[in-house]
């Protein structure tokens, strides 16, 4: 499950780990403070929980609840290669928001998956692109002079990082997007089921009549 430290996404995510550090911070805010969404669940604390999305294999986008002051730590990998955390402070409040969106639609979490690994992909090419950049830009100062060509360089590099991450902002816009479309689907499949019963027992009551 992701983490964070803040209440809109802080450098701690629960992916990360080691030199992935950047790379595996989740590809939308995966913390959602107390005061960023409404009804309130409150905690064993009697304090506003904060909500959680979550981006693990197991569950893309799937949201809960824990005590606001809890921290859930990264701790390494088990014996089937995923990362496992381990939660400490707060009062240990924790609650599932079961949301028919991943469960109902299989190819939905591949999806999701999919989007995670291009931003996380995207990511890391940024990364490099920008520490391409702080390295020419390093020796530019060393040498305090820089010729024409290597100049042009550093401009390539900077309207590449600019390039790569604009691409990022958009594969973050088609995640939130999804999300959304599968969540209206599953509305109205269940307003139509919830018709379809309705005609069921008014037709079996005029029969009967």
């Amino acid at each position: 499950m992701p983490s964070s430290g803040t209440s809109r996404g802080s450098p701690l995510s629960s992916w990360d780990g080691g030199g992935e550090r950047g790379r595996r911070q989740p590809p939308v805010p995966y913390r959602e403070g107390p005061l960023d969404y409404e009804l309130p669940v409150f905690c064993d604390c009697k304090v506003k929980a904060a909500r959680w999305i979550s981006w693990s294999p197991h569950n893309p986008g799937r949201r809960y609840f824990t005590c606001y002051n809890a921290r859930i730590c990264f701790q390494g990998i088990d014996s089937f290669t995923s990362p496992f955390f381990v939660k400490s402070g707060g009062c240990g409040f924790w609650e599932t928001i079961y949301e028919a969106t991943v469960e109902a639609k299989p190819y939905m979490k591949q999806l999701l998956l999919d989007l995670r690994n291009a931003v996380w992909s995207a990511r890391e090419q940024v990364n490099g692109l920008e520490a391409a950049l702080w390295d020419r830009t390093v020796a530019q100062h060393n040498l305090q002079s820089t010729p024409k060509k290597e100049s042009n360089e550093v401009q390539g590099l900077r309207a590449a990082v600019e390039k790569m991450e604009a691409a990022n902002c958009v594969l973050v816009d088609r995640i939130n997007k999804q999300q959304t479309s599968v969540l209206l689907e599953s509305v109205i499949a269940n307003w139509n089921e919830c018709k379809i019963v309705v005609l069921f027992e008014m037709t079996v009551k005029n029969q009967v009549i």
